[in-house]
């Protein structure tokens, strides 16, 4: 069976982008400014676009090849999925101020705990609405 390289998303499916910049980046142009601006940002979820969700983690913000690395980024993608699954905003960052759920969540050193994980299984089955430009091929 042939590779398909443009995979159905479905509305259960999270998907967060990893992106270079953020003022290269998918999101809305006042989202951009406000993620240019705030240099810990290391990423964001643009929720409530008629289009749908945009979650994206920028690269140039992470640890590069450091102690850390993987650990950051995957924080940092968890972080942003807990956003787009669970349809808050930052208020979301007080559902676990001291684990990855938090403002800080994506820094090294912060550990997924289990808060964390209860509250991403309450979350993850929700259904999210995707922005399909983002997809090569999609229309």
């Amino acid at each position: 069976m042939p590779f398909d390289s443009r995979p159905s998303v479905s509305p259960d499916d999270g998907l967060v982008l990893v992106e270079p910049f953020p003022e290269r980046s998918s999101l809305s142009k006042e989202s951009r400014a406000k993620a240019v601006n705030d240099n810990k940002a290391l990423g964001m979820t643009e929720l409530g676009r008629a289009s749908g969700i945009t979650a994206v983690v920028f690269r140039n913000r992470l640890v590069n090849n450091g102690p850390g690395a993987v650990e950051q980024l995957t924080n940092a993608v968890i972080h942003e999925l807990a956003h787009a699954k669970s349809g808050l905003d930052d208020t979301m960052h007080n559902a676990n101020p001291n684990g990855i759920l938090g403002k800080e969540g994506g820094s090294v050193g912060r550990n997924f705990i289990d808060s964390d994980a209860r509250w991403l299984s309450d979350h993850l089955g929700k259904q999210i609405v995707f922005e399909m430009k983002h997809f090569a091929g999609a229309s």
